[in-house]
């Protein structure tokens, strides 16, 4: 499981370093505060997990999900429609 947030995190990670941001950034863009204390966790789990014993903390499916939806959300905004539709012949 915690593999599967480490990559979740990597990937959000990616595509925030790809709008010039980091995700302590973002974070504090964040309007709505559920969402911003919900990254703050991730990402002070992902710091954990990277550096002390990964048996301590375990990441939950709900944190990975949280992440995929947030990496989703932002590659959607950062592309435009072309990069994400095919032309019809």
């Amino acid at each position: 499981m915690n593999n599967k947030f480490l990559d979740a995190f990597k990937n959000l990670e990616n595509e925030l370093r790809a709008d010039n941001t980091t995700v302590l950034d973002y974070e504090n863009s964040l309007k709505d505060s559920n969402m911003q204390e919900k990254l703050k966790l991730c990402r002070i789990t992902r710091n954990y997990l990277s550096h002390q014993d990964t048996k301590f903390v375990v990441a939950s499916k709900d944190m990975i999900e949280f992440l995929n939806k947030l990496t989703n959300e932002i590659r959607l905004k950062s592309h435009i429609v072309k990069d994400d539709m095919k032309r019809v012949k």
